[in-house]
């Protein structure tokens, strides 16, 4: 038997080409249909195809909203961190001034309730600068301990 090639179009452009048996073409209302039904599968190809890309650019904006929000939450948390352990170094330095002070005026409880807050400072201190450094994924810079303020700050019994 003899083939026939009958264009498909859609859109007045020509998507395929039906290759079937010349009895076919003998048939219009056959032929109608077989080109309707491949207009409406290859439309319906066409639209899934647009369907999965919207999709697909959902799911890609989705994942760059994620990542910037938990960029975003990080810096806020380095930062609060940061904040945190220079307020706690700032509290240190005054509690060495106030244990200086209290040794001075030989006020005992005074001075045991400031050694007391000053050790457990100290114990906080390298912890909230541990903290720091594991949510930036690098060590923590150095500190030297709690200082001693300089003998020239006023002492109590010199004020006196």
């Amino acid at each position: 038997t003899e083939r026939v090639a009958t264009p498909i179009r859609l859109e007045e452009r020509t998507i395929g080409v039906l290759v079937h048996d010349a009895a076919v073409a003998d048939d219009p209302g056959l032929l109608a249909s077989i080109a309707e039904a491949t207009q409406l599968a290859a439309s319906n190809a066409r639209l899934q195809a647009e369907v999965q890309a919207h999709i697909e650019a959902v799911d890609a904006s989705r994942r760059r909203l994620v990542e910037a929000e938990v960029d975003e939450r990080r810096r806020i948390e380095a930062r609060l961190r940061e904040g945190t352990v220079d307020r706690l170094h700032v509290a240190a330095d005054s509690l060495a001034q106030a244990a200086w002070v209290a040794d001075e005026s030989d006020d005992g409880a005074t001075a045991e309730r400031v050694a007391a807050a000053t050790a457990q400072l100290a114990a906080t201190i390298p912890a909230s600068r541990l903290a720091c450094s594991c949510s930036r994924g690098r060590p923590a810079r150095a500190r030297p301990s709690l200082p001693r303020p300089s003998p020239n700050i006023c002492s109590a019994r010199s004020i006196a």
